[in-house]
């Protein structure tokens, strides 16, 4: 796995794909890729299980800890600093960078958005503290993560029933299925250490 010097050289070589100011579209969202190089298993990278909530199209589901942008946010790396510190109460320092944007989905129950991953590389694993929004937290190895042996398909339920063309890549770690968003990011990440997960179409 990649040590922090390489990580920290593949981001700072790295030029990620970004909307416009002009094209950007009004509701926008960062989120923090978090990592510490220290786990037993080496680097790891913190997800966060959102709390179940009526209305949520991401309830329930793995994700970086993150949000929309507000009106004071100076910039989405504000949006993700905030944020992570209202959701987990870990502060930030600047992010080495950030991932490619995503404004394009497949979910048509959510509306055009832009979202853009910061990537912060601690060094020690931080203190947690989940707030209302987060039901659970973990760090998982990225050992792990671009591990074929964890990866699996996620099927999406209809009114209880899996639908087979609702079938997206994913992996599991310690009973968490980790697919969507949060993995698309996760194999852009990858790319840019040339690790990689299979191809997402969420």
């Amino acid at each position: 796995m990649r040590s922090p010097e390489q990580i920290q050289a593949a981001l700072l070589g790295y030029e990620p794909e970004a909307v416009p100011e002009d094209k950007q579209p009004p509701s926008q969202a960062a989120v923090a890729l978090i990592l510490h190089p220290h786990g037993p298993s080496g680097t790891e990278v913190l997800l966060i299980e959102r709390a179940k909530r009526q209305g949520d199209p991401w309830s329930g589901d793995m994700a970086f800890p993150g949000g929309r942008r507000e009106s004071l946010d100076a910039d989405l790396a504000m949006t993700a600093s905030r944020e992570t510190h209202e959701e987990v109460g870990v502060r930030l320092p600047p992010p080495l960078g950030h991932l490619d944007d995503i404004h394009r989905h497949q979910n048509p129950r959510i509306p055009t958005f832009l979202l853009r991953p910061y990537v912060y590389l601690l060094p020690e694993r931080p203190s947690v503290v989940p707030n209302y929004e987060v039901a659970s937290t973990v760090w998982i190895p990225l050992s792990r993560i671009y591990d074929p042996d964890s990866w699996t398909d996620f099927v999406l339920q209809r009114d209880g029933v899996d639908v087979a063309e609702n079938r997206f890549p994913a992996f599991v770690y310690e009973g968490y299925t980790v697919w969507g968003l949060t993995f698309r990011m996760l194999r852009n990440f990858g790319q840019l250490l040339e690790l990689s997960l299979p191809d997402s179409s969420s």
